[in-house]
């Protein structure tokens, strides 16, 4: 056991002991009481070692085995004019060369653990993909087959390094001196001399170095002239250079770049403040190595181009850092008026448009781009059947998924209740049965997204395009916190709404252009501004909604069966406000609403949204529009449009009978995802108001072998149940109603 005990192996034994047993207490979640534990036992050891070895003197005892003086032996004391014969030995060459041979053993093998270090974890970083930070997969640390949670390893990773770096450049700062010492030695012993004695003394000098070990750090530093100034030497200097100086900011970039579309700023600044410091130190430390020339005096002296070379390269690692290399949200992109270059190099390396091939970015991101993501695959779900349990397949929470790319991702069941959506692309998306309620989804891209049965409860899509979505039975209508979906200057042209819950959603200036409204339920909406041109409204509740400055204008709208309750707010210039009360509606309401609009994420659906709220600016030149001022008569286009809805607006009876035949064509074709939208219109209220008119709609779904109705076979127990709830609640009721009986 002795060999544990010598100084470089027990060095290398505890460093590395300390190491592991750090790094698995952390991986495998250890009390870190433990760990401390562990390590103040290894460095026990570690000295109690060095002391049990010999060389330790405490209270004038001597603890090596072949035993100690006795207590009262005097000390040999030399001479005042002589020293000790251990002192003669500091200028001793082959003492001097001893030491430098056991610092190179030393720091050889330091340096071959830190190159796998950073190898490590480079390797580990790479291999995270956009899919591993979207299910916040567990980092997999190769060899060791331990999994670390991705947070975990992006925080730690980064500091980690940092100070295996810095243990590596302290050591190669001490070889530095002792090379140093040994040229002194080597020139004090073997002087200088002139003419041929002095190519004789060199040459001497070179066999000498010759002598040291093959170390490479020794050979540039110490080793002979013709090596150091040969081009075999430039390329052992380049390797230094290359292990030391460039690969470890290249490793710290690397790791911050696949970790910045997960949007976590905590973990991404500790990330910079890791490059910053490990700058500092290479600053300070390498510049000591490489001041290791033959003496002070001799020693290579970095010249002013090399050292603004340093300089440049590290003002861009730090620029590219904290000002390029940033994600949606930071205060850098948000409140920070970056230079130009910044921002074009920012959108060229990392806000690229995606290949229209593979809706890829190159080089990098800084959102998640996930085109085609299958939300089973991604969890290993080799059966969707397997999961119908579940209420939600996945559950991401309240993610900053600002920017994410998931056009054409499949994402039924999963719970985005409350995610940062901002400016994401969900083109096509299948969203089935999903919640987005609380969602931030202002100025996001929806269109042709299947979202049926889906909730969007109080969810903000302020500027959002959903052109062609399919929303039937979707939940738009308020949240718990009473304010509606904010959909202002949002585009829904040619959506599916049919039996959709949008009751009190914020639609201001939204196109609803060829939406599909039959059975919808628009009632206490602010509609002023809205588009309905070649909309399809029947049996579509528009009770208590504000309709000033709404329009049919190009193709009429398709109406019929519409519910509305008039009165003097309907068609005025008035709005809600957050109390509940109705008040006037003016230029400082529209700019206000046009300021939120600007905070958008800039781009062509902002703009469109701009565009089309600009219907409800009282400054407005259009003729074609009604005056702010309520005492003015309507234009003829907002007067014929007016005429179109009241002419169709009906008694109780007729719209309970649009109502449940439109609910019927939404319940009974034979779609896959009709068990969802019967599921959520259930909840919405729309068989109630219907009434008796909805009783034989009702017994078709409550009969599992109906031929009309398909998706009855398809219903399950509790669906059952709540809809045999519903037709009691009608049979009870005693006196018909359009009031919501629950």
């Amino acid at each position: 056991m002795n060999w544990l005990f010598s100084h470089q192996t027990g060095e290398k034994v505890l460093f590395g002991l300390i190491a592991v047993m750090v790094f698995i207490a952390i991986a495998t979640g250890v009390d870190p009481y433990v760990g401390v534990a562990a390590v103040a036992i290894a460095v026990g050891v570690f000295f109690g070692g060095r002391h049990r070895q010999g060389g330790v003197v405490m209270g004038g005892k001597h603890g090596d085995d072949k035993g100690t003086p006795e207590p009262d032996a005097p000390p040999a004391v030399a001479p005042p004019d002589e020293l000790p014969d251990f002192a003669k030995k500091a200028d001793d060459l082959e003492a001097i060369k001893k030491a430098v041979d056991d610092a190179a053993s030393v720091s050889g093998g330091l340096w071959l653990s830190y190159l796998f270090v950073l190898f490590y974890l480079a390797v580990a970083a790479g291999a995270v993909t956009h899919k591993d930070l979207f299910f916040e997969k567990a980092v997999k640390l190769p060899f060791l087959g331990i999994e670390l949670s991705l947070i975990a390893f992006f925080f730690l990773a980064p500091i980690l390094f940092v100070i295996v770096h810095t243990y590596t450049l302290v050591h190669l700062v001490m070889l530095t001196d002792k090379a140093k010492r040994y040229h002194q030695a080597l020139y004090a012993q073997i002087e200088d001399a002139n003419g041929a004695e002095a190519e004789r003394r060199k040459a001497t000098r070179d066999k000498l170095r010759r002598q040291l070990p093959s170390n490479i750090f020794i050979q540039f530093l110490a080793g002979p002239s013709d090596l150091r100034e040969s081009a075999f030497g430039s390329l052992l200097r380049a390797i230094a250079w290359i292990t030391l100086v460039v690969a470890p900011v290249l490793l710290l970039l690397t790791i911050q770049i696949q970790f910045l579309p997960y949007h976590s700023g905590g973990v991404v600044w500790t990330q910079r403040i890791a490059l910053l410091l490990d700058l500092a130190l290479v600053w300070w430390l390498w510049r000591k190595v490489l001041s290791g020339g033959e003496s002070d005096a001799t020693a290579p002296r970095a010249s002013s181009i090399s050292v603004g070379i340093g300089l440049l390269f590290s003002f861009l690692a730090i620029a590219f850092s904290c000002a390029i290399a940033t994600f949606p949200g930071e205060w850098q992109e948000e409140t920070w008026v970056r230079p130009m270059w910044a921002v074009a190099v920012h959108n060229a390396l990392f806000s690229a448009e995606p290949n229209l091939v593979t809706h890829r970015r190159f080089p990098f991101s800084n959102t998640l781009v996930l085109p085609g993501l299958n939300v089973y695959d991604g969890l290993g779900i080799d059966d969707p059947g397997k999961a119908k349990w579940r209420d939600f397949v996945f559950r991401p929470g309240e993610r900053d998924l600002r920017g994410a790319i998931f056009t054409f991702a499949s994402l039924p069941r999963v719970d985005l209740t409350g995610a940062d959506l901002q400016g994401a692309r969900l083109l096509n998306a299948q969203l089935q049965g999903a919640s987005l309620e609380r969602a931030k989804l202002q100025g996001a891209s929806l269109d042709l997204a299947q979202l049926q049965g889906g909730n969007l409860s109080g969810a903000q899509l302020q500027g959002a395009s959903l052109d062609g979505a399919h929303l039937q039975g979707a939940n738009l209508s308020a949240a718990a916190n009473l304010s509606g979906a904010q959909l202002q200057g949002a585009s829904l042209k040619s959506a599916y709404l049919q039996g959709a819950k949008l009751s009190g959603a914020q639609l201001q200036g939204a196109s609803l252009d060829g939406a599909y409204l039959q059975g919808a339920l628009l009632d206490s909406a602010p509609l002023q501004g809205v588009s309905f041109s070649n909309a399809t409204l029947k049996g579509t509740d528009l009770g208590g909604s504000y309709l000033w400055r709404s329009n049919q204008a190009g193709i009429a709208a398709v109406l019929s069966a519409i519910r509305v309750v008039e009165d003097g707010n309907t068609w005025s210039p008035r709005q809600q406000d957050p109390m509940g009360q109705a008040r006037a509606w003016d230029d400082k309401d529209y700019q206000k609403l046009r300021t939120s609009l600007q905070s958008l994420p800039s781009g062509p659906l902002r703009d469109a949204a701009l565009t089309r709220i600009e219907v409800l600016n009282c400054s407005s030149s259009d003729k074609t529009l009604q005056s702010c001022d309520p005492t003015s008569a309507p234009p003829t286009e907002a007067a014929e449009w007016r005429n179109a809805v009241m002419k169709n607006m009906v008694g109780v009876q007729a719209y309970r009978a649009a109502l449940a035949e439109s609910l019927r064509a939404l319940f009974c074709p034979g779609d896959e995802n009709e068990v969802l939208v019967v599921r959520t219109v259930a909840k919405f209220g729309q068989l109630q108001r219907a009434g008796p008119a909805a009783r034989a709609l009702i017994a078709e779904l409550l009969n599992k072998n109906s031929s009309d109705c398909p998706v009855a076979a398809s219903l399950t127990d509790a669906d059952r149940a709540t809809l045999l709830s519903i037709k009691q609640e009608i049979e009870s009721a005693e006196a018909p109603g359009l009031a919501n009986p629950r």
